[in-house]
Order: C-alpha cells, then structure tokens, then sequence
C-alpha cells in the first residue's frame, strides 16, 4: 500500500530543509547516500534524475561560481578561495540532492493525487476565508493544460516548418514574425480548449464554492506517520549537527 499523499508531500518539504540546511560534508554523504537508497527502493529512474540535473546545469554553475567568489570577511586573502571552493561543491551538492528528492517525488505520485494531498493540507485555510477548493481546482486545470500546450506548439511548430519556415535563421525582426505566427494560432486553439472544458463543467453541474466529494479517500496510516516521524528526525538531528 502506498503512502498518503499528504505524507509524500509533507515528507519531501522535510527531506528539502534538511538538504539545505546541512553545512557538514559527512552530513550531506549521508543524505546522498539515503537518496541513493530510497530511489532505489521507489524505482526511480537515474536517466530522470540525470535529465533533471541537466536542465539545472547553469544553475548549478551559477551557484559554484557565486560562492567561490564571495569573499567572507572572516578569511584573509589566501584562504577564501579555497574556502570558497569547498562552500560551492557543497552548495552544488545541496541542490544535486535537492533535485534528487523532486524526482522520487515525481515518480511516486501523480499530479493530480499531489493536488489532491495540497487541497488537505490546506484545508484548515478555508477558516479565515481562502477558498481552498477553487485553488485546487485552478491547480489541477493548470497541470492539464500544460502537456495540451506543450503538445499544440509541437504541431504547430512541425506544421510551420514543413511549410518551409525557418526559426533560427533571418534578421530579428524576421524572428519576431515567425513567433507571432506560432503565438497566434496556439493562443486561438487554447481559447477552444477552455471554452469546451467549461461546457463539461457545467454540464457536469459544478459550481463555484459549493462542497465537493472526492473520489479518493485520504487516511494517514502507521507506515504514514513512520515516515513523516523520521523525516522530522532526521531535520532535528542535522540542524543539531549544525548548531554544534
């Protein structure tokens, strides 16, 4: 049985602090070598996780840069860049393992499922007046369309190019045009797309603000509180460690 959103979600805020916040080398080996572990025992793929780690490369070389030339006014002259090159391939570490815990989390849950447990967590909002449903369900319209829009300026952009219309090449102003050729089209067809999902709603008869059933029944477990108990843990002790 797999584990309650909420817990996956509250899990890898947990799993995140305590990635940023270790400033230990033997801390942050052990945090890798735990990702190691559950990633192993969740399936994730390591092409994922290595294209993800990809898409963050000029991040990562930012962030190394940024501290091996920060100069701390604690350091004389011929010790900062030293120092400084030990806090970068921590910092780089840091967000290596952080992005690691994102891609567990991608391959454990599905996105609907992760706004499903967000709508729970958040439902103690609705107290003071925030309309948690409407969020949840602008969260979950938003996911879908996003692969619709991926997936519409594909064709587009094959269409285009078939037609013997070249993207990189020309002046700026020639650029320009083409990207308006792309925008146009694709903002047209998506105003379809709403249009038609709200008809379904409403044929549906859903209703702004009126409480909603949902199909998926939310119910925290042993296992669940195992895991969201270690997890906080493992947070005191590394901020322990820090502190010492």
């Amino acid at each position: 049985m797999g584990l309650d959103p909420r817990t996956k979600l509250l899990g890898v805020v947990m799993l995140l602090v305590t990635t940023f916040l270790v400033e230990q080398v033997r801390c942050l080996l052990g945090l890798s070598v735990l990702f190691v572990l559950v990633a192993f025992a969740t399936k994730t793929s390591a092409l994922t996780y290595l294209r993800h780690l990809l898409l963050l490369s000029w991040l990562m070389i930012v962030t190394f840069c940024i501290h091996v030339w920060a100069r701390d006014a604690g350091h004389g002259a011929d010790t900062f860049l030293a120092d400084g090159v030990r806090r970068g391939f921590i910092a780089v570490g840091q967000l290596s393992v952080a992005v690691g815990w994102i891609s567990i989390l991608h391959r454990i849950s599905s996105p609907l499922e992760l706004m499903g447990g967000l709508e729970r967590i958040l439902h103690p909002l609705q107290r003071i007046g925030v309309s948690v449903h409407n969020l949840s369900i602008l969260g979950m319209l938003s996911m879908r369309f996003l692969p619709i829009v991926f997936e519409e300026g594909q064709y587009l952009l094959h269409a285009y190019t078939a037609r013997g219309i070249e993207w990189n090449r020309g002046t700026l102003g020639r650029q320009f045009k083409n990207v308006l050729l792309l925008c146009v089209p694709l903002l047209s067809m998506l105003l379809r797309r709403v249009e038609h999902i709200t008809c379904a709603m409403e044929n549906r008869g859903f209703c702004v603000g009126a409480a909603r059933s949902s199909f998926q029944e939310f119910r925290l477990r042993t296992v669940d509180y195992i895991v969201l108990g270690g997890n906080l843990g493992l947070l005191i002790g590394c901020y322990a460690i820090n502190r010492m």
